[in-house]
């Protein structure tokens, strides 16, 4: 997948924090783990929907996509691209991906994630999938994950 950069027709503020999403982006796609790393700043965080899940500090990140480069970048087998959008908030990616979860097992997920970039760096990602799906790309790092305070999901509120 080659992430296309549609940054120059933005204003130059806006421009710049979707530069630095759609960098962290094309790294992790390319592989570059200490590239990807780099992206990043220090008080980095992840969520997880529609769990409310969320996992914060770059040590975190670094056990997370020492996982990642390791384990789930070399299964992905297919990806299907499903759009792309942006703006000074961050950077969505709404994408089907076929997975080899353990030796000839083979999973589709469908799944969207937001790059949220900051003033240096990207500040963090919000990824709505299954919990499948997170156990399977944080690996030992999905034991980081705690609740986010207030967070409510639809379930949640439909079951009061």
């Amino acid at each position: 997948m080659t992430i296309v950069n549609t940054a120059p027709s933005l204003g130059r503020r806006r421009q710049l924090r979707v530069l630095r999403a759609l960098e962290h982006a094309q790294r992790e796609v390319n592989g570059d783990k200490l590239g990807t790393l780099a992206t990043l700043e220090e008080s980095c965080w992840y969520e997880l929907y529609p769990a409310g899940l969320r996992m914060e500090g770059i040590d975190y990140a670094r056990q997370y996509y020492d996982h990642y480069f390791a384990h789930v970048r070399p299964a992905f087998r297919e990806i299907i691209d499903h759009g792309i959008w942006e703006n000074e908030d961050g950077v969505a990616f709404d994408v089907t991906a076929t997975l080899e979860v353990t030796p000839a097992v083979l999973r589709t997920y469908r799944f969207l994630a937001v790059v949220v970039p900051g003033d240096i760096g990207v500040v963090g990602e919000r990824i709505w999938c299954d919990e499948e799906l997170a156990r399977f790309l944080f690996g030992p790092a999905f034991g980081n994950f705690r609740p986010i305070d207030g967070y409510r999901s639809a379930v949640d509120a439909a079951e009061r």
